[in-house]
C-alpha cells in the first residue's frame, strides 16, 4: 500500500516470518471505517463522539468533509475503531 507524504501511518502489526510487518492505514481509510461503523451500529454522531472521547461538533464537520481531523484526533478515533473491529 503507497502511502502519501505526510499522511500517517496510524498502526504496526505484529507477526509473520519476517517479525514486525507495517500496515499504513490513512486518513481516508479511517473515515471510511467511521462512516461504515455509524452505519451498522445506527448510532447517532453524538454518541459516537462521545465513546470515541472527540468533539460532536468535529465529528459533524469531519463526516461532512467541511474540516479534516487532526492527527491526534484520527489517532483516537482509529484507535477505537480497531477496538470495535472497524480497522
Amino acid at each position: 500500500m503507497e502511502r502519501l507524504p505526510g499522511a500517517p501511518c496510524l498502526f504496526k502489526e505484529f507477526g509473520g516470518a519476517s517479525g514486525m510487518q507495517e500496515t499504513a492505514i490513512g486518513p481516508n481509510e479511517v473515515m471510511n471505517a467511521l462512516r461504515r461503523y455509524l452505519e451498522n451500529t445506527g448510532e447517532t454522531g453524538r454518541a459516537a463522539a462521545t465513546k470515541m472521547g472527540v468533539n460532536r461538533h468535529s465529528l459533524c464537520r469531519w463526516l461532512s468533509d467541511t474540516q479534516n481531523p487532526q492527527k491526534a484526533d484520527l489517532l483516537q478515533v482509529a484507535a477505537f475503531l480497531r477496538r470495535t473491529g472497524f480497522l
